[in-house]
């Protein structure tokens, strides 16, 4: 039987001091004729709760909560996108 999990990203930081916590839709657990028939539902799925992307896998896929992971990534790209001042992970 299919499962959905939820991926949280690092946090986003804005200058103007707004933050966004970004996440991916995981669906495993599909069976290869499930995948197709799914692939459309969970893409339009992902873009209505606002996902960043969705992934389907045959395979069992275990998420690991942000706080579970020992990961800094405080860095500034202010090439890339003038708001963004840095990321963290959520806690």
């Amino acid at each position: 039987m299919a499962r959905i999990q939820v991926l949280e990203l690092p946090t986003i930081h804005r200058k103007n001091g707004t933050y966004e916590t970004p996440f991916v839709l995981i669906v495993d657990h599909v069976t290869e004729q499930e995948a197709d028939s799914l692939a459309h539902r969970v893409k339009g799925l992902s873009e209505r709760c606002g996902a960043r992307t969705a992934v389907i896998s045959e395979i069992p896929l275990d998420v690991a909560s942000p706080s579970a992971l020992d990961v800094q990534s405080d860095f500034v790209d202010e090439y890339a996108n003038p708001d963004i001042i840095g990321t963290t992970p959520t806690p």
